[in-house]
């Protein structure tokens, strides 16, 4: 084994063909065939959802012995209820009083259980759809769960994002690399936040922010985040493994790493450059087997394709090679590799892997998977 092998790194490149996969989490109807035309908005394929049940303990409820339910209950499974349609009637006392139990939803009854007086109601399914996310062409159909989408755009990788898909239009904000983004910067340019994916700065403030979602951006890129003002525009600590499902205003997505950290010069020339375009963003990120970069996708239409490369071609590691940690527990830091011991060694896991021996910038040198490093 060499000193040396390939190695990951995250995309920068201001011309690809880049295909996205658009599919239902169930089997559906597709709404598109191969060639078509589509924007980030357009239905790519419908399915039902199945409703939730709700389980009527009938026993429990009138305070009757099972088995002297089962006679009077008539629904049987798929037949359609309405809220306050009568599930069973018993008469008690000698018949002098009668106990009636109703339904709570609307829906169909599911099941009902005699040993036990049970009544599931499931209620009604309902509709869902999945969009195109970029605008492009059709070029594949996945039978009864969605499409393949292509288009021609520019691509940045973040290090680590939150939130899920929005589209917007670029704007580059008008700071240097080493600028902590304020809600001042924000106000100042509030004329062209509504609806802009803002790029650019080292960190961006709380507060800022929120001037940004008061303004209606619809994502954000800069460079580094403060762990705290992470945690305060989630709502929650988050944890690094798998995002994307957050209840938040717009994406955010970070693509150095925690801390502070300047902007570099890779992200800035394709944000400048594509300023005004319009553009995708995901902030969903999965950093175990299977990684998902969170994304901004510059759309270039039918622009010639440039001859450009991107920042992962021909790279390798080495000895001398900067590299960021994209695992726990030196997740986001950065540093040097010293070495690349030949031989397999026992981490703490207890898995044997090919390591590095990172140098980090705070400092230490530490013993990294090779798996969990990517190069700068």
């Amino acid at each position: 084994m060499s000193s040396s092998e390939y190695a990951p790194s995250l995309i920068s490149s201001e011309s690809l063909v880049i295909q996205r996969k658009r599919s239902l989490p169930l089997p559906g109807k597709v709404l598109v065939k191969v060639g078509d035309r589509v924007n980030s908005n357009t239905e790519i394929a419908q399915a039902m959802r199945p409703g939730d049940i709700t389980v009527v303990r009938l026993a429990d409820r009138m305070e009757v012995e099972p088995e002297r339910i089962a006679p009077v209950v008539k629904l049987k499974k798929g037949d359609v209820i309405k809220a306050g349609d009568e599930i069973a009637r018993v008469s008690t006392f000698f018949g002098l009083f009668e106990t009636v139990c109703k339904s709570p939803t609307d829906g169909t009854v599911e099941f009902f259980t005699e040993d036990n007086a049970h009544f599931g109601i499931r209620h009604h399914a309902t509709p869902f759809s999945v969009d195109s996310y970029i605008s492009g062409t059709v070029v594949d159909i996945i039978s009864d769960i969605g499409a393949v989408v292509e288009t021609h755009g520019a691509l940045i990788q973040g290090i680590f994002g939150v939130g899920s898909e929005a589209n917007g239009t670029v704007f580059c904000l008008p700071v240097t690399t080493d600028k902590i983004i304020s809600a001042s910067d924000i106000d100042t340019h509030k004329e062209r936040i509504s609806g802009a994916i803002i790029v650019g700065g080292a960190q961006i403030t709380i507060d800022a922010l929120a001037a940004a979602a008061k303004y209606g951006a619809a994502g954000v890129v800069t460079a580094s985040i403060d762990a705290g003002v992470l945690h305060n525009y989630i709502g929650y600590p988050i944890g690094v493994s798998m995002t994307g499902d957050e209840d938040i205003p717009f994406p955010l997505i970070i693509t150095e790493g925690f801390g502070r950290l300047s902007m570099s010069e890779r992200v800035l020339t394709i944000a400048r450059r594509f300023d005004g375009y319009q553009a995708a963003i995901n902030g969903t990120t999965q950093v175990r087997a299977g990684a998902t970069r969170p994304e901004l996708i510059i759309l270039r239409g039918d622009e010639p394709l440039a001859d450009t490369k991107t920042t992962t071609e021909h790279k390798s590691f080495s000895p001398g090679s900067k590299v960021r940690i994209v695992r726990e527990p030196y997740f986001g830091e950065t540093g040097e590799i010293v070495s690349l011991p030949v031989t397999p060694e026992t981490i703490a896991s207890g898995a044997i892997v090919r390591i590095a021996n990172v140098r980090l910038d705070s400092g230490h040198e530490q013993a990294i998977p090779r798996a969990n490093i990517e190069l700068l």
